[in-house]
Parts: structure tokens; sequence; C-alpha cells
């Protein structure tokens, strides 16, 4: 099983979707955001249109994503 890891303590070190657990306008939130290679190198980007006013900012913790159940999985 996939745990926290503080913002505080290490970045990803490879651009993806991540889980991110956000302090955002004093509420918690979990989300998924991408984690992109940028002109000044790699940045958050929320995954949800409605969180484009910055609730990135407040991104406190990260994991990488879990596994797909098998009956979702896809092949090819």
């Amino acid at each position: 099983m996939n745990k926290w890891i503080s913002v505080k303590e290490r970045l990803p070190d490879t651009a993806g979707y991540y889980m991110v657990a956000i302090d955002y306008r004093e509420e918690l939130r979990v989300s998924v955001a991408t984690y992109s290679e940028t002109d000044d190198g790699l940045k958050w980007y929320s995954w949800h249109e409605y969180e484009n006013d910055g609730a990135t900012e407040g991104i406190t913790h990260w994991m990488p994503m879990p596994e797909l159940p098998e009956e979702l999985e896809r092949t090819g």
C-alpha cells in the first residue's frame, strides 16, 4: 500500500498523475494532480477544471496512483 509523502520531504522523481492532499481555503481535499515538465522544471497542475484557480498551490502531500481493480484493467 502507498503512503502519503510530504512535499517538504520530497517531490516525485518523474512526471505523471498523482493523488494529492490539498489544504485549500481552509478546506482539506484529496484530488488527482499532474506533475508535468515546464520551462521552469517540474510543476503541479490540477486535474479538475474547477481547481484551476490555484488549488495546487496548497498541495501538502502526494502519493503514486493506486493500481486499478483487476476487472477495470485494460489490455492493448
